[in-house]
This record gives structure tokens, sequence and C-alpha cells, in this order.
């Protein structure tokens, strides 16, 4: 483990900040002693050279994993992508959507550098938050199956065969390994708190009432979602943080189902889990009735239990 830092801290030598690339490395250690699973994923990233993607289709169309990061996460990040490499079924394209802060010379890590070489696409776009892992992977591949990821989680071996499986059984599904059921109160609109809703079972049937949680990881097939997906204005304005809503809402606007698919990221492990950043957006959601007002608000605006009747 030590030769592999030295090596990574060589190929940010060449970075003329050399606060950053401090910064950069202790970031990257902090990752591999907080995760168990992560010196073996170091181990590849640092070594193997073949490629992370394929150009064979397991679907039918493309096959692409989006995912997004921001600040100091972008130091663990690379460990993601790894796990997603190192899937049994792998995807055609992997996408890193970052901000335009991270654009200009000593701004990506060098571990993400080593993934590029594997088939790692990196592409800069405006920082929307949560939104930014879906929407412009939506508009860059409108014709793809797009699997999301969080940006600090480490996925099982199977976890993209056991979404593309789920896709192949009911192929107009968002398909996710971890899903809630909806409950709607006697006058029509959603029981809450929504944490108190049950978690779907294995074995359930494809159903407008399972609510997908992206930490998981959720595949979205083309044309799952209703065109409204992308009015910024309105999701800033009702669910600025809960991507998860939005994108559930938008699936029953088009009438689209969620099938709850078996295992595959129940067992994923977090890259970062006492980073105050991996705590912003669960602190700001939970606070002040953070995930009930704002999927109350969308419930409203959209009349959603038309579509749950």
């Amino acid at each position: 483990m030590t030769s592999f830092f030295g090596k990574l801290k060589g190929l940010l030598l060449s970075y003329p900040d050399k606060e950053y690339i401090d910064w950069q490395m202790s970031g990257l250690k902090q990752s591999v002693k907080e995760n168990h699973i992560a010196p073996l994923l170091i181990q590849n990233l640092l070594y193997r050279s073949d490629p992370g993607v394929t150009s064979e289709r397991c679907c039918g169309e493309e096959l692409v994993v989006s995912l997004s990061t921001f600040g100091q996460r972008i130091h663990g990040v690379a460990l993601t992508v790894e796990s997603i490499m190192e899937q049994t079924v792998r995807p055609n394209r992997i996408v890193l959507y970052l901000g335009h802060e991270f654009e200009g010379p000593g701004r990506i890590p060098g571990s993400l550098r080593l993934l590029e070489r594997r088939g790692l696409e990196i592409r800069f776009v405006r920082d929307i938050g949560p939104y930014t892992k879906l929407l412009p992977a939506l508009r860059d591949f409108p014709g793809a199956t797009v699997i999301t990821v969080d940006d600090d989680i480490l996925y099982d071996f199977d976890f993209v065969s056991t979404l593309v499986n789920g896709h192949l059984v009911c192929p107009g599904a968002v398909v996710a390994p971890r899903c809630r059921v909806m409950e709607v109160a006697a006058d029509g609109g959603l029981r809450l708190p929504f944490v108190d809703w049950g978690l779907a079972e294995n074995g359930c049937e494809p159903s407008m009432w399972l609510q997908p949680e992206g930490v998981r990881g959720v595949l979205y097939p083309p044309e799952s979602l209703d065109g409204r997906v992308f009015d910024e204005e309105v999701f800033m304005a009702l669910c600025p943080t809960t991507d998860d809503f939005w994108f559930k809402a938008m699936s029953l606007l088009r009438g689209t189902p969620v099938m709850k698919c078996y295992g595959g990221g129940n067992r994923a492990s977090l890259v970062n889990s006492r980073s105050d950043v991996s705590r912003t957006l669960h602190e700001v959601n939970s606070g002040s009735d953070g995930y009930d007002c704002q999927w109350r608000a969308l419930f409203k605006y959209f009349d959603l239990g038309r579509f749950l009747g």
C-alpha cells in the first residue's frame, strides 16, 4: 500500500501546487483507512491496464453508468469507479460528470487519470447538485439505458448484472435493488413520514407504488421518464435536494413502473462514511422535515395520487 501511494504521488508531482497534491493524497488515504474493501480496489486501480468498459452490448441498447461528485469527495470517487470496472457485466461507458470548478491543470486527481486510460470518461457540466449524476447523461445518451451510482459507495461485483437481469425481465421498468413502498393516506395525499414506508421485498411485482433509493443504484431504460424531467426551475423549487423523488415523479407521469431486483447492491459499502461532506444531503433533508416537505410539494404540484389508483 505504501508503494501505491508513492507511485500515485509521483503521478501528481507534475502539478505546480504542492499543497493541493498533499490535500489530494490525504483525502485518498482517509478513504482507504475507513473501508476494508478499498485496498483490493486500490491495487487493481494502480496495476490493471485492461479496459473497464466493453463494446459488447448486454441489453440491446448502450449501457451507461453515470455518476457525479463534488468538493473533497473527488479523492475517493476513483474507488467507486474501480468497483464498477470490476463488474462481472461491464457497461459500455462510465461517465463522471464534474462541475466546471474542476477544469484546469491539477484539478483532477491522478487516480482518476489512471482510470481514464481504461475507459472512464470525464465530462464538465454546470453543477446542479444531486441531479448532475443523471440529467446530463439523459441528454448525452438519449437512447441508452443509464445506471446511476453514488460517489461514496463501493459496489458488489454483481451489481450491474443484477440490474441488467431485472431490466431484461421487465424492459420498460425502472430497476433498483432497494425500494420503499409508497403509502397514500385516506385523503389522497401521501402518508408521511417517508422514512416509515416499508422496504419492498424480493419477488414483489413491478409496481407504480415502489420508490427507488438511489444510494444503491438505479437503472433507467430509454424513455422511462417524462419529458419534464429537465425542468430545472420546477425541481429546484419543489425538491432541490431530493432527486430520487423527482425522478420517481417523472416515472409516474410517464406511466413507468418500478421493479425491485434481487440483491445486487444491498451489501455496498461506504467510501467516506465518516466524512462531513458525505452527510451533507442527509442532514439537509432530515432537518426541518426535509424529505417530507419536498415530497409533499411534489405530490401536490403534479397531483401524483391519480397515478396510484
